[in-house]
């Protein structure tokens, strides 16, 4: 059912256009939308005029009346009729308060990409899309032709699919996982061709289109989380591996979703992990083997790996999570001055981070027996430790618990009063520790 002018008015308004034509073509050379030279008819030019003079204006109430006459009597006049006409349908929708009346505005609304792929068929995987959108939207009970036109319009539009159609996509999918119409291993295809939508837009779109995609991930990463587990990765993954082994593109996706499940510590990782470094020897591949090198306790390959991954990295997020994962391996072979540096490297890129703050705080608590000549100097160490695991709580929220327990643990090692004042520091406010350290550090107040 269309919504448009009843007889009587239509009449009226017909009258009144003829009136105003003169007047009204003028405006129509000034608009880029309407100013090549046609062959329709007065009406048409006239009606075309109003609606767009009310909706550059964004008085869509009033541009609904001559937009529908356009609508229905010049369907093949202009593509800007279906470009428009959504949002001022929509506006209709938003404003019916007659469950009838504002359904069949959401008919006319569906339609409008119908006729638009019938006159102007170009960009039908972009239509397609705006469709299952709306659909998706205002039709709840039509999910399995919305799914069908979102998952259409991503296999015409592939990287060019929109961040908010991809976003549509993905929840239309997940609401059909839950009605158990797509099975696990269909949904993780799906999360996985959107991830990989969202990689390539996030490389290569402008800076304004990218907050749009990453807005897009987010929200896609939050639908996935409690889909597929990491046993349901590795039994995925373990079974598909020898047909996605020479796609350096579909390993890599698996190898980023088995990453952000922190579900590394397994063959099938490790296998993924290294044909991807084979196909393409990148920093992200170069930093999956130093994650599972690490896992493995195999340090000196773990270090080798990341430093290879340091020195691909094309950006400096990335660079940072490396250079921390090398001062991880580092600090685990006892090659403290070496892993703090790289840790600081790592602030310097990441100065909100409490990770690295972290690790440096725990060498330093490691090494409080070895650093000085008496009781009070070894000890004096972990004054060192709790000014990293402070700073890390101060700067980086989501480490309070681990460095509060820390400071709680470590407090308790370090100097007391009593000792403080026997060694002659009870009134100074500053302490240098030395060793390998060389810190200066405050001196609690007791």
């Amino acid at each position: 059912m269309i919504v448009g002018l009843e007889k009587e008015e239509l009449i009226n308004y017909h009258i009144t256009m003829k009136y105003v034509l003169s007047f009204i073509l003028g405006l129509a050379l000034l608009s880029p939308n309407l100013s090549q030279a046609n062959t329709y008819s007065e009406d048409c030019e006239a009606n075309l005029s109003v609606y767009y003079e009310y909706y550059k204006n964004k008085n869509y109430a009033d541009a609904y009346k001559p937009w529908s006459w356009v609508y229905r009597n010049c369907p093949d006049s202009r593509k800007s009729i279906y470009i428009h006409g959504p949002r001022i349908v929509e506006y209709q929708i938003k404003k019916a308060e007659d469950p009838a009346v504002k359904e069949a505005y959401i008919d006319t609304l569906l339609a409008i990409y119908d006729q638009r792929l019938q006159y102007f068929p170009e960009k039908e995987g972009y239509v397609l899309g705006q469709k299952g959108t709306d659909m998706f939207l205002y039709r709840r009970d039509s999910l399995d032709q919305a799914f069908k036109l979102l998952a259409k319009s991503y296999e015409l539009e592939q990287n060019k699919t929109s961040a908010s159609v991809l976003t549509y996509y993905f929840q239309a999918a997940i609401k059909m996982y839950e009605a158990e119409r797509l099975t696990k291993p269909e949904m993780i295809e799906i999360y996985d061709n959107a991830a990989a939508v969202v990689g390539y837009n996030l490389e290569n779109q402008s800076e304004k289109k990218k907050k749009y995609y990453q807005s897009a991930s987010d929200n896609i990463e939050i639908l996935f989380a409690p889909v597929a587990s990491c046993d349901d990765l590795i039994e995925l993954y373990a079974e598909n591996f020898e047909g996605m082994k020479d796609d350096a593109d579909k390993l890599n996706r698996a190898a980023r979703m088995m990453n952000k499940k922190k579900c590394t510590d397994n063959q099938t990782f490790f296998k993924i992990s290294n044909t991807l470094f084979e196909l393409d020897p990148s920093a992200s591949a170069a930093a999956n083997l130093g994650r599972m090198s690490l896992s493995k306790k195999q340090y000196n390959k773990a270090i080798d790996y990341y430093t290879k991954a340091v020195e691909m990295a094309d950006n400096d997020q990335d660079k940072a999570s490396y250079l921390f994962g090398l001062a991880s391996a580092e600090s685990q072979l006892k090659r403290y001055s070496s892993a703090r540096e790289h840790a600081l490297q790592a602030l310097a890129i990441r100065p909100d981070w409490g990770d690295p703050y972290m690790l440096i705080g725990y060498m330093y608590a490691e090494n409080a027996g070895k650093c000085g000549s008496n009781d009070f100097e070894r000890k004096a160490v972990y004054w060192a430790a709790l000014e990293k695991f402070r700073k890390a709580k101060s700067v980086d929220t989501s480490v309070s618990t681990k460095a509060n327990e820390a400071i709680n643990a470590y407090s308790q090692l370090a100097p007391d009063k009593t000792l403080t004042f026997q060694f002659g520091y009870l009134d100074k406010e500053t302490y240098r520790v030395e060793c390998w350290i060389n810190e200066t550090v405050a001196i609690p107040s007791f």
